[in-house]
């Protein structure tokens, strides 16, 4: 979980409502280590001659969240409750603008647009 604290980042899809996660490593041989350990979708990057594996489904994300539970994230991302909720909160349908509940989506997706 290491490897994601120092080189992992985490979005929300406005365009798809999904919650990404992100890896990335310039390094050829490290990244073909990383990906034998998780499913994600793998790329190359140009602009910056990187690779990246991206967590976007709900099966690679449950994935992720297992892995987090075995071995906890120390930075930015510790809190996996804020992202369960959010997705949670998208299941319900908060995320549409038209939705009652829709400010409380809001709210919790400020608090994971706001990680330093």
């Amino acid at each position: 979980s290491g490897f994601f604290d120092a080189e992992g980042s985490i979005n929300y899809n406005t365009k798809n409502n999904n919650i990404v996660f992100t890896v990335s490593q310039k390094e050829e041989d490290i990244f073909h280590k990383i990906i034998l350990e998780f499913n994600g979708k793998k790329y190359f990057e140009k602009s910056w001659k990187g690779f990246c594996l991206h967590f976007s489904t709900k099966s690679e994300l449950s994935f992720l969240f297992e892995y987090f539970n075995k071995y906890p994230l120390l930075n930015k991302f510790n809190d996996l409750n804020t992202i369960k909720i959010l997705l949670e909160f998208k299941k319900l349908g908060y995320h549409l603008p038209n939705s009652p509940n829709h400010s409380q989506f809001l709210e919790v997706l400020s608090k994971i647009k706001n990680r330093k």
